[in-house]
């Protein structure tokens, strides 16, 4: 088993990990000897997610687009296990609809989750580590679609918001020795984009041509390059956008 240096023993919270990309994020940290903190909204889902990582995850929900649910659940990791070294923004939402027909609620959910819970965990984060010294990696999940998707505008807009705030971030924050990159994910096997066998979409079979490898991306792909970016083998990179996608451009 390889164990990364710069994550073995360091506390990484991931959110959204109740998910496919979060839960195989923590697997993949576990792995590498991290201690991860899970967080999610669904409760259930988390605390299978937690039991099946054993002694390596401890989880707490939340709901992120709560500010006050956000500080209690820094409050929590300093009171578990005295803080956070690296941080995973992977909490997001999808709602898809023609753009003279997209609700109004849909728009301010998909930008509440994706964009601004970002802003919230990044902002308790970047406290937390400064007043501990510096130090400490963040990986933002984004995704291919920043770049525009049709019936995509909340979650085109919340991704491209991701970008800019990983750049800004990074600027930000490298003087406290914090990196911050994001990973861009093509088309990836995970029960939110419903991709398996019989459930691929004609707009997923049409796209699935322009994908150079042939083949959407496992969860755990993206999961190791979010390893990487944490690690000291990425200790000279910041500010980047890693686009995981197969080879394919939108």
């Amino acid at each position: 088993m390889t164990i990364y240096e710069g994550i073995s023993g360091k506390k990484v919270l991931i959110t959204g990990a109740a998910g496919g990309m979060g839960q195989e994020m923590a697997r993949v940290l576990a792995e590498r000897g991290a201690i991860v903190l899970l967080t999610d909204v669904v409760e259930q889902r988390l605390q299978e997610v937690r039991e099946s990582l054993g002694a390596a995850a401890i989880a707490r929900s939340a709901d992120l687009t709560d500010p006050e649910a956000v500080d209690a659940l820094f409050a929590w990791a300093d009171d578990e296990c005295e803080g956070v070294d690296h941080l995973i923004n992977n909490a997001g939402v999808l709602s898809q609809a023609k753009i003279e027909n997209f609700p109004d609620e849909d728009w301010d959910r998909v930008i509440s989750v994706n964009l601004t819970s970002v802003y919230r965990c990044t902002k308790a984060y970047a406290r937390a580590r400064i007043a501990r010294g510096g130090g400490g990696a963040i990986v933002n999940i984004a995704s291919m679609a920043y770049k525009g998707m049709t019936q995509q505008i909340a979650y085109s807009s919340s991704k491209g918001g991701v970008v800019s705030m990983t750049r800004s971030t990074a600027m930000e924050l490298a003087r406290h020795g914090v990196r911050a990159n994001a990973i861009a994910p093509g088309m990836i096997e995970t029960p939110m984009i419903a991709v398996a066998n019989s459930q691929r979409d004609p707009l997923r079979e049409k796209m699935l041509p322009q994908i150079p490898l042939r083949r959407y991306g496992h969860p755990r792909e993206i999961a190791c390059v979010a390893a990487f970016l944490l690690s000291h083998d990425a200790s000279y990179l910041t500010g980047e956008i890693v686009h995981v996608s197969g080879g394919a451009r939108l």
